[in-house]
């Protein structure tokens, strides 16, 4: 997902008055799944949009 389809869905999410947190990657060491400024939308209920990470780490 695209950092513009994340901000589309906070967009939303907020409009629609839902709690949501921002993860931004702001560094990288090494091959990593994602870049820095990759983005990520989290819940309250703990689902998210987006992704800033290769997987088990958000599972």
């Amino acid at each position: 997902m695209e950092v513009k389809e994340v901000y589309q869905a906070l967009g939303k999410l907020i409009a629609e008055g839902e709690r949501v947190a921002v993860a931004t990657v702001v560094k990288v060491k090494g091959s990593t799944p994602r870049e820095v400024g990759a983005k990520m939308a989290i819940r309250a209920n703990g689902s998210f949009v987006g992704t800033v990470g290769g997987g088990c780490g958000e599972a």
